[in-house]
């Protein structure tokens, strides 16, 4: 299993942060981040959650304010089995993990 680790800056106000599938058999409502970007990824998730919390890096580069840690088997249409919350704290200059920030289970931010 790899363990992937994508920054997010923050998510969208109330307002504008939903959007529906066209494409959804559920028609869903999914709460998108302004901006994200896949950091990097790790083989040992001990190692990837220490990275993260420590700040490793200075992935956060004080301007991403949550980064999670998705894990992935090898193969085609990947669905991430994992998923690891963290939010960037700029004081301590570390993170902590938290609970998903987001309304529904979204998963997939990786791929």
């Amino acid at each position: 299993m790899i363990y992937i680790v994508t920054m997010i800056d923050s998510f969208k106000n109330e307002q504008n942060a939903k959007f529906s599938s066209p494409v959804s058999n559920t028609k869903g409502i999914y709460w998108m981040p302004d901006d994200s970007w896949i950091a990097g990824y790790f083989t040992d998730l001990k190692e990837a959650i220490q990275s993260v919390i420590d700040n490793v890096a200075d992935v956060f580069e004080h301007c991403y304010n949550y980064a999670v840690i998705e894990g992935y088997e090898e193969g085609f249409y990947p669905v991430a089995e994992l998923t690891r919350w963290f939010k960037y704290d700029a004081e301590s200059d570390k993170a902590f993990e938290i609970e998903s920030p987001l309304h529904n289970n979204v998963r997939g931010y990786a791929f």
